[in-house]
């Protein structure tokens, strides 16, 4: 299901994939209740976050100011080892 944007209720369809979200921060409003702490991340240009779906998936929030902030996430998620199960990924200053 790579590169399709799918609505969130459609992803319970797909319960053991993976899902990254791309977001600017004028569109987070939709994960307030699910990004802890946003109010201290949104001081930061980007940041990725990790939510669990379910016992078997994760979804990954890459947010960002601007495009290009997004763009910085996408690649520092790509050079990850690891990734955590939950939280803060990392944040782009």
């Amino acid at each position: 299901m790579a590169g399709r944007n799918i609505d969130e209720h459609e992803l319970e369809n797909f319960p053991h994939l993976d899902a990254v979200r791309f977001v600017r921060y004028d569109a987070l409003d939709t994960l307030r209740d699910k990004i802890s702490d946003q109010s201290s991340l949104l001081q930061h240009r980007g940041f990725a976050f990790a939510l669990k779906r379910n016992e078997h998936a994760r979804s990954f929030i890459l947010a960002g100011r601007d495009t290009d902030a997004i763009i910085d996430a996408i690649e520092r998620l790509g050079s990850l080892k690891a990734l955590p199960a939950n939280g803060l990924l990392f944040l782009i200053e």
